[in-house]
């Protein structure tokens, strides 16, 4: 069982405060985790690209790479922004480093 799994079954749910799924923070900063765990493997060696497996789009590979980094970059930062600037599990330290390389002339 992964550590999303266990947390999302733990979680308790709270119909009164999210009645259609009773969802809490737990179990979205929970999925936010997995979603960004999961891109993990993906990223180029410098970090400045999450080349996700399958089809290009007809904007090709690189813009791809730059579009995965850039979005889940934003993920990143909700869930930052979310622990009021607390940087759980050390989500930015790669992203430093990927806009490092990215703007390495």
């Amino acid at each position: 069982m992964t550590a999303f799994e266990h947390q999302r079954l733990t979680a308790v749910e709270d119909r009164r405060l999210s009645p259609y799924t009773g969802w809490t923070r737990e179990h979205w900063t929970a999925l936010a985790d997995r979603m960004l765990a999961a891109v993990v493997p993906h990223r180029s060696p410098g970090g400045a690209r999450i080349d996700l497996p399958g089809p290009a789009s007809r904007n090709g590979r690189v813009s791809d790479g730059l579009e995965g980094f850039a979005r889940t970059f934003l993920l990143a930062g909700f869930r930052v922004a979310g622990e009021r600037g607390a940087d759980p599990g050390g989500l930015l330290e790669p992203y430093a480093r990927g806009l490092a390389a990215g703007t390495d002339p």
